[in-house]
């Protein structure tokens, strides 16, 4: 499912649906295969936008258990320790200059690559996941602003609930958790399916329910499964793209 926010023209939605509130703005070179576009309000932008910030701060604080090598020649090479759950930190500027991104994992490990920096660059180099799945591979930018990425095949979630994602000739195999999305870039359906720890309430405390009144349960966000929740052509739980603002 995507949700749309803002304008959406010169695409397609392959075999899903889009939904959105108000009215919609959707070009007619959009076209919806095997799926719909229908109006409706099925997430709380606002709360979602709190927790996924809030998720991405505090895997910022988490403490790293894998070992990290940035090589002389630019190869990033992350290694985890053996466990179920492997943390590993980069520096914003050293992912700008790789020309090869490597992780290591046991099998069924959650990867968590935390990359600071305001601003960072992803462009022609590849990625090797060994041991673990992409589906458990999550590259949380937590202070980034402003994120690049062109002639790359992504492996993993990106997560940047803070920054405008400029998107050309590339594609994500998994999530994507923006603020904002330009680009021709392609988001593939493999969800990030890893096991995060709950975030403390110094970083999201969820609403309370209102009184008398019966709700549904939450998404378990920090599964992160998200939904694609869709500002101009993304998504926050299932589809792809989230992106928040």
């Amino acid at each position: 499912m995507i949700l749309l926010r803002h304008p959406l023209s010169n695409g397609q939605v392959y075999h899903g649906n889009a939904v959105y509130g108000g009215s919609a703005n959707v070009s007619s070179n959009v076209g919806f295969p095997q799926g719909t576009l229908s109006k409706g309000n099925p997430i709380d932008f606002n709360e979602a936008g709190k927790e996924l910030r809030g998720l991405s701060q505090y895997l910022a604080t988490l403490t790293p258990t894998g070992n990290t090598t940035v090589q002389p020649w630019g190869a990033i090479n992350l290694s985890g320790s053996g466990t179920a759950f492997n943390v590993f930190n980069l520096a914003g500027s050293s992912v700008s200059k790789t020309n090869y991104f490597e992780i290591k994992g046991d099998a069924n490990s959650t990867i968590v690559v935390n990359i600071s920096g305001k601003d960072v660059s992803l462009q022609n180099f590849g990625f090797n996941i060994l041991g673990t799945d992409k589906q458990k591979v999550i590259y949380n930018f937590y202070e980034a602003t402003n994120i690049t990425a062109t002639g790359i095949g992504i492996q993993g979630s990106i997560f940047a609930p803070l920054a405008n994602f400029n998107f050309n000739n590339g594609q994500v195999n998994g999530n994507v958790v923006v603020a904002s999305l330009t680009g021709n870039g392609e988001s593939h359906n493999y969800l990030f399916n890893g096991d995060l720890p709950n975030v403390p309430t110094k970083y999201y405390t969820p609403p309370k329910p209102p009184t008398h009144t019966q709700v549904p349960e939450p998404a378990n966000l920090p599964g992160l499964g998200l939904v694609a929740v869709v500002f101009g052509l993304f998504g926050y739980k299932r589809n792809q793209a989230t992106c928040l603002k």
